[in-house]
C-alpha cells in the first residue's frame, strides 16, 4: 500500500475507486473541485509516479474515466 497526497484537502474529498475492493487490488483517489488531491494504491504496482503526476498537475480531472482500469491515467 502506498499513498500521496494532502491529508487536509482529502477531508471531505469524493472517493472514486479504480479496481476491486473485495479482491483488495484497487487504486483510491480523493477528489476535491474535479482534482485528484490523493491517492492510494493497494496491491496494484507501478502506479504511484501516475498518482503523483496527477496529485501535482492540479488538472481536472472525468471520474468516470478515473474509476476506468482501462483507461490510462494520463488519460483521465
Amino acid at each position: 500500500m502506498e499513498y500521496s497526497g494532502y491529508g487536509a484537502r482529502a477531508r471531505n474529498a469524493d472517493l472514486v475507486v479504480r479496481g476491486s475492493l473485495e479482491q483488495r487490488e484497487f487504486i483510491a483517489f480523493w477528489v476535491r473541485d474535479e482534482k485528484v488531491v490523493a491517492g492510494m494504491n493497494v496491491n496494484v504496482w507501478d502506479v504511484q509516479e501516475g498518482i503523483q503526476d496527477l496529485i501535482r498537475s492540479g488538472r481536472r480531472v472525468d471520474t468516470q474515466r478515473l474509476a476506468d482500469p482501462q483507461t490510462a491515467l494520463t488519460d483521465v
